[in-house]
């Protein structure tokens, strides 16, 4: 049967052919027939049908040959190999025990049959993951070979083959390596530089220094393992796509992101053309490809490979495979980058339930997944939750693997974000200090990890307003990351980008624009001018020119941020792209360019009743906004419209005492005022009085602003004695 299993490299390579034997009597012959029946199906991984034809041959066998006959002994190890065909493995034990057993009583111990049993039971058992029973039988196999066959022929390759293997599977890798390399030198030599079994075992070596982190050298030998297989098997023959697939894994682990693409669209398309489009192996080329898009920011193309790579694999596995689960990770991996978080939570969630059906409560895949749904609902603002979440995945991690695990290190750092975003101050410090000790015990004082610790701790002492402690941890962190990755990397420029932030809180603009530029230079230059993380610094950046009235510097940022956002995200709805809409508006209306601000706010206030339904919160802010504008274009009865429309949902959002229902109360008041409908005005601008003064006191300069709107008002209707009010209380707050 076949020499070796090609579904998995790693798998272990088959037992003996089965050899036909000339017979001359009818029971001989019919045995002979069924026999080779049986071959050719299993040959063709038609097991149900190869079984019944190779019982009645072992029948006959039984039932016309003596039992010390080696026929009788083949067809018990026939069965045995398309039992474990069919992966029923107790009965391929079993019968391969009893062939084993008969042939050491016609043999004797040291005989290459013999051998060839040994070798099927190891087989047997490595696919079992029995490994110290696989490599006993499989060291039985080798060490009878060598006697009986010397040291260079094509049975002691397979042993050393399939050892390699089982050390490969249990992280010996130097004794893989080692077992390996004969078997190739073996191989070589008896067979030739081009032969397909010396493919496969360049392919195990390639995964043993996979396994090493040594992926320069793996892909090497994976590259000549594609050269192999293009000229023994022709251009479309699934192993070359198998082959092409892994290679883009490899430049994928290596940042080789250009190549990795390039590898996995030749993969996805050559399994396209071998299987006529939907297969499992379409899908998990899909959802390798997809992640090399997501990697460089083309989220729109990864997200679309996803659904289709899930959607191949739900026709094709049952609801709870998880293969299923893996791809609906992925996915909440990226609704999360997305700013998706309802999407993000669907996909984990059922992840999540896959995982826990199908491996139990306290598998690591288990733990993984609720550390995805815990960032996802901390991000949502469901910071209880999360912090249940992280807990429970802290308790998996220190039970599969110890207190002293670097999953351990990284949810304790996890739960202290959950407690800063709570405001719970002490709690975030103290799970903090845990993880970056642990982290500095794992890894030692300069590894980037410690590096992450110190910029989350710099950002709760920003949050306390203790600003230098805040600036020291943030350059600990900064010192520790360019010592390991030089100053052009994307982590580095994280560290500028939350320097700035630091220092434009503080007022401290010059500096911070400088900084935020670092890390724009660095980011670009790193992930490229278009990848969404540039968008992030473009963001705080155009802001930091709203917030200093440069509106001419922060428009040609914001068409940027759109056009890179629209890059990744394609023509869809996002939260993002209908906020730099409505800065965009923002902009244009402070220019007094009063069309393209009207056009920009109105795509914004549709692409916002699209996201999150005509009763929010955000859909009322930009309705203020293009209240506001109208008011200045003198369309007044629209300007009217927006600001009561944007009230009543805020009033229905927030409350009818929120600070946000005062400023649209004020503005609608400007409004009046310069309608001169002064009672509907003076209503207006009382209504926001008091809610800034119940929300921020007397002397809050909201405050002072609605009362100066009110004086403009009684001196403009000729109300002197209020006006005469209003100028006394302004001044005595204003002292």
């Amino acid at each position: 049967m076949d020499e070796e299993t090609k579904e998995n490299i790693n798998t272990p390579e088959n037992a003996e052919p089965v050899q036909e034997v000339p017979l001359t009597q009818i029971a001989e012959q019919e045995w002979e027939n069924k026999t080779y029946q049986a071959i050719n199906l299993f040959k063709a991984r038609s097991y149900i049908e190869a079984l019944p034809l190779a019982q009645e041959a072992l029948q006959i066998a039984e039932t016309n040959f003596d039992q010390t006959d080696p026929r009788y002994a083949l067809s018990l190890s026939n069965l045995a190999e398309i039992y474990r065909g069919m992966k029923k493995y107790k009965e391929a034990e079993e019968y391969a025990q009893r062939a084993l057993n008969l042939r050491r009583t016609i043999y004797g111990e040291e005989h290459p049959e013999v051998a060839n049993s040994w070798h099927a039971l190891g087989v047997i058992y490595h696919e079992q993951k029995k490994f110290v029973d696989a490599e006993n039988a499989h060291s039985k196999a080798l060490e009878i070979r060598r006697k009986c066959l010397g040291f260079r022929h094509p049975d002691i390759a397979r042993s050393l083959y399939n050892l390699a293997g089982i050390y490969l599977s249990t992280g010996r890798y130097t004794e893989a390596e080692k077992f390996a390399q004969e078997a190739l030198d073996i191989r070589e030599k008896i067979l030739g530089p081009n032969h397909p079994d010396v493919a496969n075992t360049l392919q195990l070596m390639g995964d043993i220094y996979k396994s090493k982190n040594d992926l320069v050298l793996a892909e090497s030998l994976y590259r000549r393992v594609l050269e192999i297989k293009e000229i023994t098997l022709g251009p479309n023959h699934p192993e070359i796509a198998h082959t092409l697939n892994t290679l883009g894994v490899l430049c994928h682990e290596q940042g080789k992101l250009k190549e990795a693409i390039e590898y996995a669209e030749k993969a996805v398309h050559l399994y396209r053309v071998i299987w006529g489009g939907s297969n499992l192996d379409v899908a998990r080329a899909l959802h390798n490809l997809a992640g090399y898009y997501r990697t460089i920011g083309k989220f729109y193309d990864a997200e679309k490979l996803y659904q289709e790579a899930l959607l191949i694999k739900q026709n094709f596995l049952p609801q709870n495979h998880p293969d299923l689960a893996v791809t609906m990770h992925q996915l909440a991996e990226l609704y999360k980058l997305l700013g998706l978080p309802q999407k993000a939570e669907e996909f984990s969630s059922q992840s999540l339930k896959i995982w826990e059906s199908v491996y139990g409560p306290d598998d690591v895949r288990v733990a993984t997944s609720l550390c995805t749904l815990a960032e996802i609902l901390k991000y949502m603002g469901r910071l209880e939750e999360s912090e249940k979440i992280y807990k429970r995945a802290l308790e998996i991690w220190k039970k599969q693997y110890g207190a002293e695990h670097p999953n351990v290190a990284s949810t304790l750092n996890n739960l202290a974000e959950v407690y800063r975003f709570q405001g719970r101050l002490i709690e975030a410090e103290k799970y903090y200090i845990e993880s970056i000790e642990l982290w500095r015990k794992i890894s030692g004082p300069d590894h980037p990890n410690v590096a992450t610790v110190l910029a989350n701790i710099g950002e709760l002492r920003q949050a306390e307003r203790r600003y230098d402690d805040a600036e020291k941890y943030f350059r600990q962190a900064l010192q520790i990351l360019e010592k390991n990755f030089g100053t052009f990397n994307n982590a580095v420029a994280t560290l500028y980008h939350l320097l700035g932030r630091l220092y434009e809180q503080q007022n401290r603009f010059p500096v911070a624009e400088s900084l935020y530029r670092r890390a724009l230079e660095i980011r670009e230059k790193v992930l490229g001018p278009f990848h969404p993380e540039v968008s992030y610094i473009l963001k705080d950046l155009e802001e930091l020119y709203i917030t200093q009235g440069k509106y001419t510097s922060a428009e040609p940022l914001y068409l940027r941020s759109l056009a890179i956002w629209k890059s990744a995200f394609g023509e869809i709805d996002h939260p993002y792209i209908a906020k730099a809409l409505n800065n965009l508006g923002i902009i244009y209306k402070t220019q007094k360019k009063y069309t393209e601000a009207e056009d920009y706010y109105l795509k914004a206030l549709e692409m916002k009743r699209r996201l999150f339904g005509s009763e929010n919160i955000e859909v009322a802010k930009t309705m203020n906004n293009l209240a506001e504008l109208y008011h200045e274009m003198k369309r007044f009865s629209e300007s009217e419209i927006f600001y009561q429309d944007a009230i009543e949902i805020k009033i229905k959002c927030l409350g009818e005492e929120h600070p946000e229902v005062a400023t649209t109360y004020n503005n609608l008041g400007l409004l009046y005022l310069s309608l001169q409908k002064y009672p509907e005005a003076e209503e207006a601008f009382n209504k926001a009085l008091n809610i800034w003064r119940k929300t921020w006191g007397e002397k809050d300069p909201a405050v002072i602003l609605v009362l100066r709107n009110l004086l403009s008002l009684y001196i403009q209707s000729g109300n002197i004695q209020k006006s005469q009010e209003i100028r006394n209380l302004i001044d005595k707050l204003s002292s």
